[in-house]
């Protein structure tokens, strides 16, 4: 993934919630502006969660980016 990509999605007007999916299978639900932001080298986010905890995501390890409406999907029964 590439930081200008990244931005492209995350600097939109209006902004769209969007999903990081990671390397080992995790992902990333980023439903507001302000939990992103970008190290000066290019190479690494800093995503902080509603709860307040932090991670550090390097970009190589972003395989795609998921754009959608940041509603959380309810099993059918």
């Amino acid at each position: 993934m590439t930081i200008d990509r990244l931005k492209e999605v995350h600097q939109s007007h209006p902004f769209r919630p969007f999903v990081l999916r990671i390397s080992d299978q995790a992902w990333i639900r980023v439903t507001h502006p302000e939990s992103l932001a970008y190290d000066p080298r290019g190479r690494t986010v800093i995503f902080v969660a509603p709860d307040g905890t932090t991670q550090y995501i390097d970009l190589l390890h972003v395989t795609r980016i998921e754009i959608g409406n940041g509603a959380r999907r309810r099993k059918r029964v």
